[in-house]
Protein backbone atom coordinates (compact mmCIF):
# COMPACT_ATOMS: atom_id res chain seq x y z
CA UNK A 1 0.00 0.00 0.00
CA UNK A 2 1.49 3.38 -0.75
CA UNK A 3 0.99 6.71 1.28
CA UNK A 4 -1.57 7.55 -1.05
CA UNK A 5 -3.47 4.75 -0.44
CA UNK A 6 -2.81 4.56 3.26
CA UNK A 7 -3.67 8.21 3.81
CA UNK A 8 -7.65 7.46 1.83
CA UNK A 9 -7.65 4.50 3.94
CA UNK A 10 -6.96 5.86 7.08
CA UNK A 11 -9.80 8.74 6.22
CA UNK A 12 -12.28 5.91 5.26
CA UNK A 13 -11.95 4.03 8.71
CA UNK A 14 -13.05 7.84 10.26
CA UNK A 15 -16.21 7.72 7.62
CA UNK A 16 -17.05 4.18 8.30
CA UNK A 17 -16.88 4.74 12.15
CA UNK A 18 -19.01 8.29 11.56
CA UNK A 19 -21.75 6.10 9.57
CA UNK A 20 -21.73 3.62 12.59
CA UNK A 21 -22.68 6.18 15.11
CA UNK A 22 -25.13 7.80 12.60
CA UNK A 23 -23.32 11.23 11.45
CA UNK A 24 -22.56 10.30 7.93
CA UNK A 25 -25.06 8.76 5.42
CA UNK A 26 -24.29 4.98 5.25
CA UNK A 27 -24.34 4.81 1.29
CA UNK A 28 -21.14 6.90 1.35
CA UNK A 29 -18.31 4.47 -0.76
CA UNK A 30 -14.52 4.37 -0.95
CA UNK A 31 -14.38 5.66 -3.72
CA UNK A 32 -15.85 8.81 -3.08
CA UNK A 33 -13.34 10.27 -0.65
CA UNK A 34 -10.43 10.92 -3.17
CA UNK A 35 -13.14 12.68 -5.51
CA UNK A 36 -14.50 15.42 -2.58
CA UNK A 37 -10.79 15.79 -1.50
CA UNK A 38 -10.32 16.95 -5.62
CA UNK A 39 -13.50 18.83 -5.45
CA UNK A 40 -12.61 21.22 -1.96
CA UNK A 41 -9.00 21.37 -3.34
CA UNK A 42 -10.11 22.87 -7.02
CA UNK A 43 -12.54 25.37 -5.55
CA UNK A 44 -9.16 27.02 -4.17
CA UNK A 45 -7.95 28.08 -7.57
CA UNK A 46 -11.40 29.88 -7.81
CA UNK A 47 -10.97 32.38 -4.89
CA UNK A 48 -8.65 35.72 -3.80
CA UNK A 49 -4.97 33.69 -2.23
CA UNK A 50 -5.91 33.70 1.42
CA UNK A 51 -9.51 33.84 1.50
CA UNK A 52 -11.87 31.52 3.78
CA UNK A 53 -14.04 31.01 1.16
CA UNK A 54 -13.43 27.30 1.00
CA UNK A 55 -15.12 27.03 4.34
CA UNK A 56 -18.32 27.46 2.36
CA UNK A 57 -18.11 24.62 0.27
CA UNK A 58 -16.99 22.41 3.55
CA UNK A 59 -20.32 23.07 4.68
CA UNK A 60 -21.77 22.14 1.65
CA UNK A 61 -19.93 18.81 1.50
CA UNK A 62 -21.13 18.27 5.78
CA UNK A 63 -24.68 18.86 4.68
CA UNK A 64 -24.38 16.20 1.70
CA UNK A 65 -22.96 13.96 3.92
CA UNK A 66 -25.94 14.14 6.35
CA UNK A 67 -27.90 11.20 6.87
CA UNK A 68 -30.90 13.39 7.25
CA UNK A 69 -30.15 15.53 3.87
CA UNK A 70 -29.50 11.99 2.21
CA UNK A 71 -30.76 11.27 -0.97
CA UNK A 72 -30.48 7.59 -2.77
CA UNK A 73 -26.98 7.76 -4.91
CA UNK A 74 -26.59 6.59 -7.88
CA UNK A 75 -23.27 4.03 -8.03
CA UNK A 76 -19.87 5.32 -7.40
CA UNK A 77 -17.67 4.76 -10.90
CA UNK A 78 -14.28 3.20 -10.19
CA UNK A 79 -11.50 5.83 -9.62
CA UNK A 80 -8.80 6.36 -12.21
CA UNK A 81 -5.43 7.66 -11.53
CA UNK A 82 -5.20 10.63 -13.68
CA UNK A 83 -1.14 11.04 -13.34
Amino acid sequence: MDSREAFFAQIMDLIRRAQEEGAVRGDLEPEDVPRFMIMLASVLVTMERGSEGWKRYLALLGDALSPEAAHPLPPAPPVIRPF
